[in-house]
């Protein structure tokens, strides 16, 4: 066909060609997506290409030059206020010890509670307590050193088991007419203080006035 055309009129007719296949190309064919059976006019939406995934994210759009971020998860910090709760143990209550009340001798209920017979001093040496009994002898050794007037309970030097000494700087509190080895003698008294061991007996010593009951 082209042999036909004479020479000078072949650049033309290439162009015009070329201009016509151009314009075929942008024609797209409409393709018939309706279902079969459809009706002439029915329109028919087109199915959606790929089907959703339950649960998957959503996916991001990015614009041209953006990067995405990788995901993270929250690292859940402990709350600083917040601290643990320690039982504490349960002491169990303790009951106060109970008094103890002395209770006076039932031979001698006139006594003091917690008296002690002259003949127990011995079994309470270095302790402190009140020891009752009989004057039966006194003598104030005025010779002697400090001056002492010995009141023998019970039974009569060299015999005796207990003696009160008072010395002579405390013998000074009884008047002259009432001195101790004249007050006392013959009479029951009751002595505190603290109790020591001398030569073969028990003694309270440095004695004063106010540590001598007389037991009527």
């Amino acid at each position: 066909m082209l042999k036909s055309v004479p020479s000078h009129l072949l650049p033309a007719l290439v162009l015009a060609i070329g201009v016509l296949v151009a314009a075929c190309g942008s024609v797209v064919p409409q393709v018939d997506t309706r279902s079969p059976g459809a009706s002439p006019g029915e329109s028919v939406s087109a199915a959606p290409s790929t089907s959703p995934t339950f649960g998957s994210p959503p996916i991001a759009t990015l614009a041209p030059g953006e990067t995405s971020q990788p995901t993270t998860n929250p690292t859940v910090q402990p709350d600083a206020t917040q601290t643990t709760a320690t039982a504490t143990p349960t002491v169990p209550a303790t009951a106060p010890p109970t008094p103890t009340t002395a209770v006076p001798t039932p031979e001698h209920p006139n006594w003091p509670a917690g008296a002690l017979e002259a003949k127990d001093a011995e079994n309470h040496v270095g302790e402190t307590a009140t020891v009752c009994g009989n004057v039966v002898a006194t003598n104030w050794l005025f010779s002697e050193p400090g001056h002492p007037t010995w009141l023998n309970i019970n039974r009569a030097y060299p015999n005796l088991r207990f003696n009160v000494v008072i010395w002579g700087e405390q013998r000074r509190a009884w008047p002259l007419s009432g001195k101790p080895e004249v007050v006392y003698l013959d009479r029951q008294i009751c002595v505190t203080g603290l109790i020591s061991s001398y030569q073969t007996w028990t003694q309270i010593q440095d004695v004063e006035k106010s540590d001598i009951q007389v037991i009527e």
